[in-house]
């Protein structure tokens, strides 16, 4: 197993707001994305804070040994609330980001392993196994996600809820190897409190990989100014060749480099964190 994370500021922005780490601990892969909202100020610092939370909360729950996803998330944002609390000048919305997060641990029933994947917030999961890629894109009415921060503070939750009514799209996509779609599905949920994930659980097996990606992914253009669909790049991203060292920023490099070629350019941060099972 190994892990590896990118970042890349988007065009449009003038410092990077997303956030992302991976790691290894007792033989368990971990994977955490956050991306911070733009309309809010300071939060390419309070998606770092987020981040840096869950994976210090991450650490305590592999030594107690049960995950609850609420549990996790509201020992996150409260911890995170407590380093924001040391800068006066700074507000609730600092920490107005998602949060991603994979958990790929061994699976004594079945063998093999098995990936946890919590959405609190939009983003996309790319789960590359030996015959197809399995991509899931989860985003919100009106590009608002429901951000952990809203669990800090009630009127900002309650306003949120009257204006967007925490509707929100899960689109899952199958593809072969080459790129070519096989299947999707679509369907909507609600959801009224914010530290409740969208949740996915996939088997993997050696040689399988996955990513977690901001939804930056969907702020590509081509060099007429034609939006890319972000299935198009959905498997492009997770085509790891090599998996020693940093095989991400590897992967990276090399895609960036092909698109600077064909003129494509991206409007918005993207991160990525993945684990990979392969040798």
């Amino acid at each position: 197993m190994n892990t590896d994370y990118y970042l890349k500021r988007g065009r449009n922005h003038s410092v990077c707001e997303d956030f992302a780490t991976a790691g290894i601990q007792d033989g368990q892969g971990f994977a955490l994305v956050s991306d911070g909202c733009s309309a809010s100020k300071e939060v390419d610092f309070g998606s770092r804070i987020l981040v840096h939370a869950a994976r210090d909360n991450f650490s305590a729950l592999l030594k107690n040994g049960a995950f609850d996803a609420v549990d996790f998330a509201s020992a996150t944002i409260g911890k995170a609330g407590k380093v924001l609390e040391c800068f006066s000048t700074l507000p609730d919305s600092t920490l107005d980001a998602t949060l991603l997060l994979a958990w790929v641990r061994p699976n004594s029933s079945a063998g093999g392993y098995q990936v946890q994947i919590c959405f609190w917030g939009d983003g996309v999961a790319i789960v590359r196994k030996k015959d197809r890629v399995l991509a899931t894109l989860l985003r919100f009415d009106d590009n608002a996600p429901f951000y952990l921060s809203y669990a800090l503070n009630a009127q900002r939750r309650q306003a949120f809820l009257d204006r967007q009514g925490g509707r929100k799209e899960i689109l899952r996509v199958s593809f072969a190897l080459s790129g070519k779609e096989l299947e999707r599905g679509q369907f909507l949920q609600i959801e009224r409190e914010p530290l409740t994930p969208h949740q996915e659980l996939f088997d993997l097996e050696e040689d399988d990989s996955l990513a977690l990606v901001s939804d930056g992914i969907t702020q590509f253009f081509a060099a007429d100014n034609t939006p890319i669909p972000w299935e198009d790049l959905a498997p492009r991203l997770v085509n790891f060749k090599r998996t020693a060292g940093v095989f991400v920023r590897r992967r990276m490099n090399f895609f960036e480099r092909e698109n600077r070629e064909e003129g494509i350019r991206h409007l918005d941060d993207l991160s990525i964190a993945a684990i990979t099972l392969l040798p």
